[in-house]
């Protein structure tokens, strides 16, 4: 189960990461030469990766390490 966990962490600041460097690569992008459809699609894409990707437990809980590290065992 904690191995799960772990994956399902690691994967999370993969997709982090991998959406902060799409990001940046959109808006290097001279979409003002481009294409007016094309160009609103852009923006259109730009607006939505502004927004960090999260993978939740239940819609309450981000699922990274900090919140991992910071659940404790009660017996």
């Amino acid at each position: 189960m904690i191995n799960l966990y772990l994956n399902i962490c690691y994967i999370y600041i993969f997709f982090i990461v991998k959406c902060a460097a799409l990001y940046r690569a959109m808006c290097d992008l001279e979409w003002y030469k481009l294409e007016s459809s094309k160009a609103r699609s852009l923006i259109l894409l730009i607006i939505r990766a502004n927004e960090p990707f999260h993978i939740t437990a239940g819609k309450i809980v981000p699922l990274t390490m900090t919140t991992f590290c910071s659940v404790r065992l009660y017996r």
